[in-house]
């Protein structure tokens, strides 16, 4: 078997953050965050593959591969938390990411032996994440060292995937 492969790539990462805090008062403080993060990354990719048995050529075909992947995510938080004394505390937490992630592939598969129809691939995945996070959370001395703490938590994912697909032969 004879195989030459070649290809090139190209990447890029972009990330940020934004924060603030606010304290109202002594006892009470508000914060709330932004963040995003991205990835674009493209390769192309070139094969050649001749296979022989007994000098007798079986297999031979060229493969050219463009692909393509990006992600996107962005993130918001909102926070708040009140002291009412000593170990009498009231939280709140909410977080929201979306995520947009998307893939595509043009392959060309050029035969040699058999002589026979090329074959194409077009295909491009996408997938949707969307998640929110709600956190409430209460606590409360009592009498004779004991504690009372109360708690909520609400977790939601929505996803969705779609896969498209262009023409598509096989020899």
């Amino acid at each position: 078997e004879f195989r030459a492969a070649g290809g090139s790539g190209d990447g890029e990462i972009k990330d940020g953050r934004l924060g603030v805090d606010f304290d109202l008062d002594a006892a009470t403080r508000i914060s709330g965050g932004v963040r995003y993060q991205s990835l674009d990354f493209q390769s192309k990719n070139v094969d050649a593959i001749d296979r022989t048995a007994l000098g007798v050529p079986l297999l031979g075909f060229n493969t050219n591969n463009d692909q393509r992947q990006g992600r996107a995510s962005v993130e918001t938080t909102l926070n708040a938390s009140r002291k009412f004394g000593e170990g009498h505390d009231l939280s709140f937490a909410f977080t929201h990411e979306a995520i947009d992630e998307d893939r595509s592939r043009v392959l060309l598969r050029q035969f040699r032996v058999p002589a026979t129809r090329p074959a194409f691939e077009d295909s491009e995945p996408r997938n949707r994440l969307a998640r929110t996070q709600v956190k409430l959370d209460y606590s409360r001395p009592l009498s004779d060292g004991r504690k009372l703490k109360l708690g909520y938590e609400f977790n939601g994912d929505d996803n969705d995937y779609l896969l498209v697909s262009g023409r598509a032969t096989l020899p």
